[in-house]
């Protein structure tokens, strides 16, 4: 067992919260697991729930958090921008895998940082290129 969920469509009211724990722990006590209770942790949806990096309760489905987004769109600012000088191969190549797990979830807010990635890449290998005699 990993994790386990309880919600509800009303807000529960704190006696309600600790029946329902109650009930939870004393069915995994019953099945011989012993909770991490450090582990345990109450959301509200009022806040973004976030499950495994990715916010779980947007209306719009899962969403990459809002913080994680602007540091992609920074890396790609500081990338286009040429910044980075010796490492900006491997920068490309972490920001590029960055890219791609945002374009899943926000495919309009990575095209143009995809866009951006290319003309770097396209200069990149240009520069690296020996020149012609």
């Amino acid at each position: 067992m990993d994790d386990v969920t309880v919600s509800s469509r009303s807000a529960f009211d704190p006696e309600t919260k600790e029946w329902v724990l109650a009930q939870v722990y004393g069915m995994m006590g019953g099945a011989g697991f012993k909770p991490q209770r450090e582990k345990h942790i109450s959301l509200s949806s009022r806040l973004p729930m976030t499950i495994m990096g990715l916010n779980a309760n947007s209306r719009k489905g899962p969403t990459i958090p809002q913080a994680e987004r602007a540091v992609i769109r920074a890396q790609v600012h500081r990338i286009a921008a040429g910044e980075n000088g010796p490492e900006l191969s491997a920068l490309l190549a972490q920001s590029s895998g960055r890219v791609s797990k945002l374009k899943r979830l926000h495919p309009n807010e990575a095209e143009p940082l995809r866009m951006r990635l290319r003309e770097a890449a396209d200069l990149l290998a240009r520069l690296s290129r020996p020149a012609a005699s």
